[in-house]
């Protein structure tokens, strides 16, 4: 037997790392995990079986979920196909965390509600150390697709919000890489007063601004030069700025306005995802 689980990216309006409360919007950037019954624990990326350290959340996840299911599958050979640049900020970890999640689920033909996967997938993320704050803001948009907004350390999930239908995201991934290991909360906690006022901005409504904000407070200690940010709000995005940690960044864009946008191997396009959890 075969449990399949599908989930989608996301993007960052705030970032969780000074408050302990995130938003971020979900993008349609399909992961599908495959999981079957085997000797042992392994996670698979096509013909590539990934070492201990890059596996760790897929395996701690199915691990939970069958705790959390009170069921004894077993190990399992996980295979995940994922579209996301991974280490770039555009929550790879928490699509294919999801992902996992829903195909054990799928497996023993059982149901979890989005709170349960929530618990799951933050549990999972800390204790591979994917994750400082166990990014429920960045898993509550994969599973959930449209604008969601969260206290991470309560666990709670605040509002749910849409945005404008016509909508598509550039997406701007440089080749470098940014590992979450090399981060410390205790970094970002001066930064408290400045992304506070970037979550008011964006529970009104004002995503420009609070993107922009956000990104602004955040760039400089992560060392993330926001020039393709800068550049799409000059040239009329609805929204742009920094995703997670970076260095990647996603504009907000109405179709009527890309054609002022330069295509690179850089930059692609990507389609929202409106809201509602993944079929």
């Amino acid at each position: 037997m075969t449990g399949v689980g599908t989930a989608g990216g996301a993007g960052t309006i705030i970032n969780a790392f000074a408050t302990g409360k995130g938003a971020a919007f979900g993008l349609l950037q399909r992961v599908t995990a495959r999981v079957t019954p085997a000797p042992a624990f392994s996670v698979w990326n096509g013909q590539r079986k990934l070492p201990p350290s890059e596996a760790r959340l897929a395996v701690e996840t199915a691990r939970l979920v069958q705790r959390e299911l009170d069921v004894r599958i077993g190990p399992l050979r996980i295979d995940v196909r994922s579209p996301i640049p991974a280490k770039r900020g555009l929550k790879s970890s928490s699509a294919v965390s999801v992902a996992v999640a829903k195909a054990v689920a799928n497996h023993v033909e059982a149901q979890l509600d989005p709170r349960r996967i929530l618990g799951i997938v933050a549990d999972a993320s800390l204790k591979s150390k994917t994750s400082l704050t166990g990014a429920y803001d960045d898993a509550a948009a994969c599973l959930l697709g449209g604008v969601v907004f969260t206290d991470n350390q309560e666990r709670r999930l605040l509002r749910v919000d849409i945005l404008p239908a016509s909508l598509v995201a550039l997406v701007h991934v440089p080749a470098e890489t940014k590992a979450t290991g090399d981060l410390n909360l205790k970094d970002f906690l001066h930064l408290s007063d400045l992304v506070g006022e970037a979550w008011r901005l964006a529970m009104k409504g004002n995503y420009k601004d609070a993107m922009l904000v956000n990104t602004l407070a955040y760039a400089p200690v992560l060392r993330v030069h926001p020039g393709f940010t800068l550049q799409a709000i000059e040239r009329g995005a609805f929204a742009a700025g920094l995703s997670g940690k970076g260095p990647a960044e996603v504009a907000l864009v109405h179709p009527d306005v890309l054609h002022r946008f330069r295509e690179d191997r850089e930059t692609s396009v990507v389609e929202l995802n409106a809201g509602g959890p993944p079929p």
